[in-house]
């Protein structure tokens, strides 16, 4: 590859159209620069049959033996090497030599690596790299070459994107360009052209609604060839999830604001992700932080000569129903002591799984391994090996890293450092549920029981530790107590530290705490509940004013009333300053009662998990989905929807109305739902809500 003489860094990597070549970007001050190579890229294939020869004759393809490792841990073995000449072939290649395997005799590897991916992996190069300078990957102190950014967005709200509204304005940046469709798209193209922007922000759903307003020939990168990334649909623990189109540029990125990794932390945290991870920037932007861990994992493997497994197969050792119960247990959870608790102090563990990982050595190659018995795993007796593992090779340094940031941070408080360490906290975090993902490329089951155990260990200890430092505990939840009482804090966290090995975090001191019963019992829920920090911030967690689907004027109510609580210095205020709370109440009904709140405020947000078709009953959802068809906004599942509740009754799509038309509401309706979110305030002791009277409106 010919690299230009002069500082550049990498910001982008792409495809020729026809997948021939790979075009890296580089920027240098306000210039941009683009380089091309022919790259070939190599699968591997492990074969206890036949048939492979014959599959291969069928490509432009060669193939030669060559040694690699097949799993962390094992030796090296025979694999044969096929280079495709051909990129855009390589997936049929692999499909067909599983497939003439009748799916067991074929193992194929290194197959389902996007082609830019597979570029900087083999290179040994990543975004943001300055190729002319001698920078590490992990080097703290990296430059970043100032990214021209620019804004697309439509004057629609969410909710009526990807409808059949015709489109006669468009935001740019802070231009505006109006017409009929064709204008406003041609317009749209000279002035991203004017612009030359490295980095196309937009709200979820524009783009995608913009490229089909263009019949899919929406060609805004600096080289044509654009390519379109459709939406898609899929189910996750129980959650339907919608992930917006996207469209893939010639030398420019496209980032969806509301993707998880830059909403979280940034450009600064999606540009250390991309960094550590090998991962091009566009591919980061709209990833999970758990692609990530997988694709640092990915990293090592190529740098150690380890193969990356395409349908990984290996089984779940076996066990005794005895040792699936007990190894099957997940975190120590505490139920909450209901009620009002002065003096609170929050600890929590830093990072407590990733350290798990590293300190205990937890990786699928040396748990229960063959070689060594000194280590068990707590409760479950599993033998870990004292080889460095593969794991902890992956996190010790992102652990460090973010260790490092954060002491930075309390000296300087640099709002890049901060992103960065947010970012890394949701890598490290998605590192331990990795282990026990199915498909994820170096998981084991048993790693995720041996996380657990040791955590639940370590918890366990620590409420040990915490009593006898004079504190009682009155909650607890995986890496995280709740202690009530005056004990040696600073001597605490030592004690701790020095028998776990792991730091212990404080988290926060409140003046009080209320942790809240579960809605039919008046056992404690485990994540219901809010206090007040010594700084008199307020702490949310479980109730209205937390939930996605809350309409904006219940959560304005619980927000009042909650800094109307707020100033109290003890439980005795606590109650007095409960009359306050029913002033609010009653002002707030009274305001619905007589039509003062927007529709706005009162609409209902929520991703419906089906289509109108799959609904069995008429339900909020199926009403909503089927009054948006009939106004023309076409909704996916897992796409976001808005209305608001005109009779509650109902058992047809009249129970519902969209959010820009003049329909009647349901007043009792949300009287309702405000007494719902004025008890979950309350709590036994003190309050009793379960004998409160309704609050009516005069």
């Amino acid at each position: 590859m010919r690299l230009l003489v002069m500082k550049m860094m990498l910001f982008d990597v792409s495809v020729e159209p026809g997948e021939n070549r790979v075009e890296l970007w580089f920027k240098s001050g306000d210039r941009v620069f683009r380089e091309t190579e022919r790259f070939k890229p190599k699968l591997y294939i492990k074969t206890s049959g036949g048939g492979v020869p014959r599959v291969l004759e069928r490509y432009d393809v060669d193939s030669c033996f060559v040694m690699k490792k097949r799993w962390p841990g094992r030796d090296e073995e025979r694999f044969l090497e096929v280079t495709v000449y051909n990129p855009g072939r390589l997936n049929q290649v692999a499909e067909d030599v599983y497939r003439e395997g009748g799916f067991r005799e074929n193992r194929v590897y290194n197959a389902d690596l996007s082609l830019p991916f597979r570029y900087l992996l083999r290179n040994g190069l990543y975004p943001t790299i300055d190729i002319e300078s001698d920078e590490g990957q992990y080097d703290l102190d990296y430059e970043v070459e100032d990214l021209k950014t620019i804004e697309i967005d439509l004057d629609l709200d969410e909710s009526h994107l990807n409808s059949s509204v015709p489109i006669e304005k468009i935001y740019v940046g802070e231009n505006e360009v109006t017409g009929g469709e064709k204008e406003v798209l041609e317009g749209l193209k000279r002035e991203v052209s004017r612009v030359d922007p490295d980095i196309i922000y937009t709200r979820p759903g524009v783009m995608e609604h913009i490229v089909g307003m263009a019949d899919g020939t929406l060609d805004l990168g600096r080289l044509p060839g654009s390519r379109e990334i459709t939406s898609k649909t899929h189910n996750s623990y129980g959650r339907t999830i919608h992930k917006p189109g996207s469209l893939v540029m010639r030398g420019r990125i496209h980032i969806n604001k509301n993707s998880f990794i830059y909403s979280e932390s940034g450009l600064d945290g999606v540009l250390e992700l991309s960094r550590l991870s090998s991962r091009p920037i566009h591919e980061v932007a709209r990833t999970s932080p758990g692609t990530v861990i997988s694709s640092m994992q990915m990293a090592l493997a190529q740098k150690e000569g380890i193969l990356i497994p395409w349908k990984k197969t290996v089984p779940e050792d076996f066990k005794t129903a005895g040792e699936l119960i007990k190894a099957d247990r997940g975190g120590l959870t505490l139920q909450p002591r209901v009620g009002f608790h002065q003096n609170v102090t929050e600890v929590d563990y830093s990072s407590l799984f990733p350290n798990i990982i590293s300190r205990k050595n937890i990786s699928p190659e040396t748990i229960n391994c063959s070689c060594c018995n000194s280590q068990r795993v707590p409760q479950l007796g599993y033998s870990v090996c004292n080889e460095k593992g593969f794991l902890p090779r992956v996190v010790e340094p992102l652990i460090r890293r973010r260790e490092k940031l954060k002491k930075r941070i309390k000296n300087e408080g640099d709002i890049r450092d901060r992103r960065r360490v947010v970012a890394l906290k949701w890598v490290l975090v998605t590192c331990f549920g990795y282990t026990g993902y199915k498909n994820a490329k170096y998981g084991k089951i048993e790693c995720h029981e041996s996380i657990c155990a040791y955590g639940r260990d370590i918890m366990a200890k620590t409420i040990q530790i915490a009593e006898e430092s004079g504190y009682k505990v009155i909650h607890g939840v995986v890496d995280s107590l709740w202690l009530a009482g005056d004990g040696d804090l600073i001597g605490f966290k030592e004690k701790v530290e020095k028998r776990v090995d792991i730091p212990l975090d404080i988290e926060a001191s409140y003046r009080w705490m209320v942790f809240l019963p579960r809605r039919r019992s008046r056992t404690g829920a485990l994540n219901r509940y809010y206090g007040v920090k010594e700084n008199g911030e307020l702490k949310v967690r479980g109730i209205e004013l937390r939930r996605r689907d809350t309409p904006k004027i219940i959560k304005e109510f619980q927000k009042e009333a909650l800094n109307a609580l707020k100033d109290a210095e003890n439980k005795s205020e606590f109650i007095e300053k409960q009359s306050e709370v029913t002033r609010i109440l009653k002002r707030y009904k009274k305001q619905i009662k007589n039509g003062e709140v927007a529709r706005e405020k009162l609409a209902y947000e929520t991703k419906p998990s089906k289509k109108p078709c799959d609904y069995k009953t008429m339900n909020r959802n199926k009403a909503a989905l089927i009054k948006h068809r009939e106004h023309g906004y076409s909704k996916k599942p897992g796409q976001k929807i808005k209305y608001v509740i005109r009779n509650s009754n109902s058992k047809t799509r009249d129970k519902v109305g969209l959010v820009d038309q003049e329909t009647p509401i349901d007043k009792t309706h949300y009287i309702d739902m405000l007494d719902r979110a004025y008890k979950s305030l309350q709590f036994q002791k003190g309050c009793r809500p379960s004998k409160q009277k309704e609050i009516q409106v005069a």
